[in-house]
């Protein structure tokens, strides 16, 4: 057992030192150490099974804490436990909010109550969730899953960026929810469809299946049908389009990392370069700004897409520390 984790099991025990605590504090400051810390926490309850706290008053209060940036030394002796046998899933639960709350109160509230998953620009993951269903992750994109109840008392996720979803019917009916970062949300049952929550905007595409999308003001709300796109203004307003199969298709092009233009602006797939591959497009004119293209083009990075649209619209490149500069030939 390496040094940190004997440290940590020592804790979990109720022998950590003060010092070993700031240790285990600083520790938990980088990001990458937290699935590492749950992951020791359900090993330890397995072999070293302890009280069962009151969850729900242990989170009421330590919630509390965080907002009032009140942080006690060693949270558990806070929250009054109740001694009972206990069962795997509650005390791994209890435990979780406890001791995290306890010895890292700088941790934010979004990290310690949801898992999340995460691409760097050009990357494509593919997550399978609690409850059964698929999601694929487009490049440059979050999805935030609860670490607890996901798939027995709720199935409500938020993503930021870009994703397709294919969502397990339940027994009992459940909805799986999906809310964007500007508070618009797209409620189904069992269904296939593609969310795209970015700066730009936001956009619901439906393939298989039925969603209910509503705006974040909830003045509007639409029953989408397979082959509908919805596009939803700053403003909330929902805009519906119907697509054919094959502009359905093209929606879930970036799945084999292909670009699909259809008379689109230049200034517009720079926009998109910059998503995927968080490089700048820097366009010289006006003029070529808004010179359009159509068209399928496979690439994995931001140097092989523009350099195919250079050779294309007759452009030039120059590469700079992070972006390409571009400018029609003299």
């Amino acid at each position: 057992m390496n040094l940190v984790k004997e440290m940590i099991f020592n804790y979990f025990a109720g022998n950590a030192s003060p010092l070993h605590k700031k240790l285990i504090e600083d520790w938990l400051q980088e990001p990458k150490n937290i699935e590492q810390y749950f992951e020791w926490l359900d090993e330890w309850e397995r072999t070293c099974p302890q009280f069962l706290p009151n969850v729900e008053i242990a989170l009421l209060k330590n919630i509390e804490r965080i907002d009032n940036n009140v942080f006690p030394i060693d949270g558990v002796d806070a929250i009054n436990p109740v001694y009972k046998k206990p069962k795997l899933n509650s005390w791994w639960i209890a435990a979780a909010v406890c001791l995290i709350f306890g010895v890292s109160g700088f941790l934010m509230k979004q990290e310690i109550m949801y898992q999340s998953y995460a691409t760097d620009f050009g990357e494509i993951r593919k997550i399978h969730l609690p409850d059964g269903s698929d999601v694929t992750l487009n490049a440059n994109s979050e999805l935030f899953v609860p670490r607890w109840g996901f798939g027995t008392k709720t199935r409500e996720v938020l993503l930021e960026g870009e994703a397709e979803f294919s969502v397990q019917h339940t027994l009992d009916h459940q909805k799986f929810i999906v809310n964007t970062p500007d508070k618009h949300q797209i409620t189904v049952l069992g269904t296939e469809f593609v969310v795209y929550a970015r700066q730009r905007g936001t956009k619901v595409v439906l393939n298989k299946g039925k969603v209910i999308l509503s705006s974040a003001n909830k003045r509007e709300i639409i029953t989408m049908k397979p082959g509908d796109m919805v596009n939803i203004s700053k403003k909330g307003e929902l805009k519906l389009q119907v697509l054919n199969k094959e502009k359905l298709s093209t929606q879930l092009s970036w799945k084999d990392h292909r670009f699909v233009f259809d008379n689109t602006p230049l200034k517009e797939i720079g926009s998109l370069i910059k998503e995927n591959f968080g490089v700048e497009i820097k366009i010289q004119t006006p003029e070529l700004a808004n010179r359009t293209i159509t068209g399928a083009f496979k690439a994995e990075s931001a140097e092989e897409l523009v350099n195919v649209l250079a050779e294309m619209l007759s452009f030039n490149v120059v590469k700079e520390e992070n972006s390409y500069v571009i400018s029609f030939d003299n």
